[in-house]
């Protein structure tokens, strides 16, 4: 069972565009149809909610809640419809339906082909159907519909005329700088070491560490669950991100891989890090990290960009985190979930 929408798309076609001489890549502008899954109101339940407690500039509190369900196995939440739109108008059957003659400008960036979405930032363009066949030597379009109809089919949902798509984890994430460290519950995982939303009792533990072992302070004095916590509303809730990947990746971003021609800890940290951010399995994890941290600790080692100056304790802080969590995020799982959603502001829909 499903519904049918026409959507727009963006794709890149090889050829010689109109008014060109030359062959060229160049952006296309198009329509096509998408079948979206639909699934009944009792297949959805809620799950966790997002608590945030905040003060008008009247000074009245209000409270800020964001409900996750879950789906098969999986965290959903509505979304926005397009981030421009300010009234935070929720993606639904309507605003589907509109969005065909709204154009590729309102397209809510869940509903844009991944492997493409660069080219839906270019302002020019060529419409389809001003293209003949001379202009055509090869065409992206099938590849760009099949991939997004793939990313419909496996990530969104119709309940109740209202969309819902697959989402992470939400966090309780550690920021560690060079004046202390600071927690904060999230939507999403942010900061140096995200932790799994249940395990507060991990971060108190992993506070200490830093407090004990690497003389690193906390920063905020408050209560870090004063302004906002999590509020289970199912007896399980299916978490599908894994913390160790997470926070390898983070490393690796420190790196500086992406800087071409340049290898600062050396061509056998950079060819790992590389192939952690290509394929991030738990092995490559712990390859990248091992030799990250024999190149760092080197004597005149390049300076790691951000945070903890010091890189004895920037790794072993790292392998601090990886002890503590659970066994299960030790081992390589294949259902992980990555998916580039744009959340609300999360003061967007307060409740008093």
């Amino acid at each position: 069972m499903g519904m049918q929408f026409e959507l727009p798309i963006v794709y890149k076609n090889s050829g010689i565009p109109p008014k060109c001489r030359s062959p060229q890549d160049y952006k296309v502008i198009d329509k096509a149809w998408f079948d979206f899954p639909v699934a009944d109101p009792s297949e959805l339940e809620p799950a966790l909610t997002f608590r945030l407690r905040y003060r008008r500039e009247d000074g009245e509190l209000l409270i800020s809640d964001t409900v996750f369900h879950q789906y098969q196995g999986h965290l959903m939440r509505d979304i926005d419809a397009s981030p421009r739109l300010r009234d935070q108008t929720r993606l639904n059957v309507e605003t589907l339906s509109q969005m065909a003659s709204d154009g590729v400008r309102w397209l809510p960036d869940i509903l844009k082909v991944k492997s493409t979405q660069f080219w839906y930032s270019y302002s020019s363009g060529y419409e389809a159907g001003i293209l003949k066949d001379k202009h055509i030597e090869d065409s992206g379009r099938n590849a760009a519909v099949d991939e997004l109809q793939a990313f419909i089919t496996d990530n969104l949902v119709i309940v109740d005329g209202v969309v819902y798509a697959k989402n992470h984890d939400p966090k309780i994430n550690v920021h560690i700088g060079g004046d202390g460290y600071s927690v904060d519950l999230s939507l999403v995982a942010s900061g140096d070491y995200s932790f799994p939303f249940d395990r507060m009792d991990l971060v108190d533990r992993f506070a200490s560490w830093l407090e004990s072992e690497c003389g690193i302070a906390r920063k905020n004095e408050r209560s870090w669950h004063s302004d906002c916590e999590f509020l289970v509303d199912a007896p399980t809730v299916p978490l599908s991100a894994n913390p160790v990947l997470e926070a390898g990746l983070k490393l690796a971003s420190m790196a500086q891989l992406n800087i071409a021609n340049a290898a600062y800890w050396g061509e056998d940290t950079k060819r790992l890090g590389l192939a952690l951010q290509a394929e991030p399995t738990v092995e490559n994890v712990f390859a990248f990290a091992d030799a990250f941290e024999a190149a760092a600790m080197l004597p005149d080692a390049h300076k790691i960009g951000y945070g903890m100056e010091n890189h004895a304790h920037r790794f072993a802080s790292f392998r601090k985190f990886v002890e503590l969590m659970p066994d299960e995020y030790k081992q390589d799982f294949a259902d992980t979930i990555d998916i580039p959603v744009s959340f609300s502001a999360q003061y967007s829909s307060p409740r008093s």
